[in-house]
């Protein structure tokens, strides 16, 4: 029975031991995924009256796990498009965690406030207000678009 006791405790203990542990950085860009998606919820965000909008817009941040950090956006005519920069405007399309605290995408940086599989909450420091994310449903995301972005 002891025998039986011990081999029973060292399977448990490299069963628990094996578990993949869920970092922070692991959750913003997808896990083993290695890319993820999060729709910026912009009632609480944007204050934007433009006729460049429709009622309804919807921004995207594109995380992977090698650092990249790209815009998208549905434009008024329903299109899955890249936010290109104008021509003149040279943008750093990294992301990074200097702490467990602190996102940085490109040259700026605001508090990490809490983060889930599905929910994404920053403080942005120049409105200083709250910005929600939610992992961006696939139907949102075209078929091309479901994969690591080399292009960009």
């Amino acid at each position: 029975m002891n025998a039986k006791t011990f081999l029973l405790s060292l399977l448990l203990l490299i069963f628990f031991s094996c578990k993949k542990e869920i970092t922070t950085e692991s959750l913003i860009y997808g896990g083993d995924d290695g890319y993820k998606y999060w729709l910026i919820e912009h009632d609480s965000l944007f204050d934007i009256e433009s006729s460049f909008y429709d009622e309804d817009p919807r921004f995207f941040l594109y995380f992977d796990k090698y650092g990249k950090c790209l815009y998208f956006y549905i434009n008024p005519i329903g299109e899955f498009v890249y936010n290109e920069p104008p021509p003149d405007v040279v943008i750093d399309k990294t992301w990074s965690l200097p702490n467990d605290s602190t996102i940085t995408t490109g040259y700026y940086s605001q508090r990490l406030v809490k983060i889930t599989k599905d929910t994404m909450v920053l403080f942005n420091d120049y409105s200083k207000k709250d910005e929600l994310y939610i992992t961006a449903p696939d139907s949102l995301i075209p078929k091309e678009y479901k994969r690591f972005q080399t292009e960009y």
